[in-house]
């Protein structure tokens, strides 16, 4: 077993994670077993169903918590406060899509039950606050993210967003590991800076250093959800955002919840609730942005007038 830092708690696992940083002495949050052989399913609701280019994923409430059930991973098991996870691995799984199965939806359904939300996001801190960036995939969030954290911000987390909607609602730091494009990597990421291809063919940055990474909560200043603009549309900036009503807000939030699809049934109750909370604190912006690296430095430069940080680097 070995302890790993992740959402502003301690992971103790089996499995072993090469993608996180390790533990800094908290008590653990979650405990991750590996058992060999067959789940044992009983009575379960089954709450949503998701889908991937050749697997199925289904979560299920059951008596004593959850049970996600992958269908190229296998089946894992959580207790009701997600504290304990077990996962029963199918025959020839792959250890490092069951890593991201842990760092993604596992560990998104243990924040959900622990009362917190978990958005299809990427996050940085400007001064003394956090941005959300949140967009389907493809939309340019991680390269936006870099190129802030090359300004000078400092990044909270890639791909995975999670909010503790308690006023004053918080950001919970996760993963600093980001995955890019080529053409963003070839722009934002300087020549000695090493980087590994991840299975999905993206290049793969790890923001290890203290200066460019957080490690402890912070409190969320704005979430910007990313709307990609044709030059014409904007007019002469770069970047334009329009502030939604908080309805609209919050269906957006909805809309962004990083296991939004399989959290139905009788716990769709919660996550409504969160999101509604979320946005009674926290300004949600629609955030036009034109895609084009050569616009990178100007949306930079506007984001951080935003939100009073100054540029204090340099956009490669």
């Amino acid at each position: 077993m070995q302890n790993y830092t992740i959402f502003g708690g301690c992971l103790r696992s089996e499995l072993v994670f090469p993608e996180l940083h390790p533990g800094d002495g908290r008590a653990p949050s979650w405990h991750l077993r590996v058992e060999r052989g067959a789940y044992a399913a009983g009575p379960e609701e089954l709450l949503g169903t998701g889908t991937e280019p050749h697997c199925r994923v289904t979560l299920h409430r059951c008596e004593n918590g959850f049970h996600l059930h992958h269908s190229c991973t296998g089946d894992f098991e959580l207790s009701a406060d997600g504290s304990r996870i077990t996962w029963y691995p199918r025959e020839g799984a792959q250890e490092e899509m069951a890593r991201a199965d842990v760092m993604g939806r596992v560990l998104s359904t243990a924040l959900h039950a622990g009362g917190k939300i978990a958005l299809h996001g990427s996050g940085v801190v400007m001064g003394d606050e956090a941005v959300a960036f949140l967009a389907p995939k493809g939309y340019g969030k991680s390269t936006l993210a870099l190129a802030l954290v090359n300004a000078g911000a400092r990044l909270v987390t890639d791909d995975t967003f999670a909010v503790d909607p308690a006023d004053p609602v918080r950001v919970l730091p996760g993963i600093h590991r980001m995955r890019l494009c080529a053409d963003a990597a070839a722009r934002l990421i300087a020549d000695e800076r090493a980087t590994e291809l991840g299975i999905d063919g993206k290049h793969v940055v790890d923001e290890r250093g203290d200066e460019r990474r957080v490690l402890e909560a912070v409190p969320l200043a704005a979430i910007y959800l990313l709307a990609p603009a044709s030059p014409e549309s904007v007019g002469d900036q770069a970047v334009q955002r329009t502030r939604l009503p908080a309805p609209l807000a919050a269906m957006s939030i909805l809309r962004h919840a990083k296991i939004g699809a399989l959290l139905g049934g009788s716990e769709a109750p919660r996550v409504i609730e969160r999101a509604a909370a979320l946005v009674r604190t926290v300004p949600v912006y629609e955030l036009a942005v034109v895609r084009d690296l050569e616009c990178i430095d100007a949306v930079v430069g506007q984001l951080m007038d935003w939100h009073g940080a100054g540029c204090v680097g340099g956009v490669r």
